[in-house]
């Protein structure tokens, strides 16, 4: 029988042996997830679910594991957590950017502009979530940060396109990296400033 546990407390939730792991986490997702909490983090066995974790429980039954243990915060609490990880964030997107530069200019494939693109959609992704749950109405300096990184990426698939390597790179190497700087100097640590008043 599987052990269900919510922030360290067992919990009874109806489910048969015989249910699909994917369905059984269906269920927890729309129960716990709510406008004053948020799935935080989710054990299966143990083991920290990410997205290949869950790919891999696909087709096993409720009945083949042993205990899930679900963690909910406060949706403001891990969107404030989630602005402190993306100021570290910012520091791995630009080793990313120099490293897809690099790659360029010696003639590699675009696997690393790739991986800096996906990245940067994390990034983008990331902030305008936090941004929305801490309410964080107009605010100029990263409204500025916001448009210059558009203006950035537009850019480059512009350069890309027209196969004008030499401005990819350019844009890689100076532009994005400097976005990036100022991103995790000023614009992020504006936005944990303007959360706290």
């Amino acid at each position: 029988m599987m052990h269900f546990m919510v922030n360290g407390k067992s919990v009874e939730l109806s489910s048969n042996p015989d249910d699909l792991l994917e369905q059984f986490m269906e269920q927890v997702r729309r129960q716990y997830n709510s406008d004053t909490a948020l799935i935080a983090s989710i054990r299966v066995d143990g083991q920290e679910l990410d997205g290949s974790g869950e790919a891999a429980l696909a087709g096993r039954k409720v009945s083949e594991v042993r205990s899930i243990e679900v963690f909910t915060a406060h949706p403001r609490e891990l969107a404030e957590d989630t602005l402190q990880s993306l100021i570290e964030f910012t520091s791995h997107l630009e080793s990313f950017s120099l490293q897809a530069a690099k790659s360029l200019e010696e003639g590699q494939g675009l696997e690393d502009l790739n991986k800096l693109i996906d990245g940067i959609q994390t990034f983008t992704e990331a902030l305008v979530n936090t941004k929305q749950i801490l309410r964080v109405g107009a605010h100029d300096q990263v409204n500025l940060l916001e448009a210059d990184l558009v203006s950035i990426l537009q850019d480059i698939a512009d350069f890309q396109q027209r196969r004008e390597i030499p401005h990819v790179i350019a844009m890689l190497r100076e532009h994005l990296p400097s976005n990036l700087i100022e991103w995790r100097t000023d614009g992020l640590p504006a936005l944990i400033r303007s959360r706290d008043s």
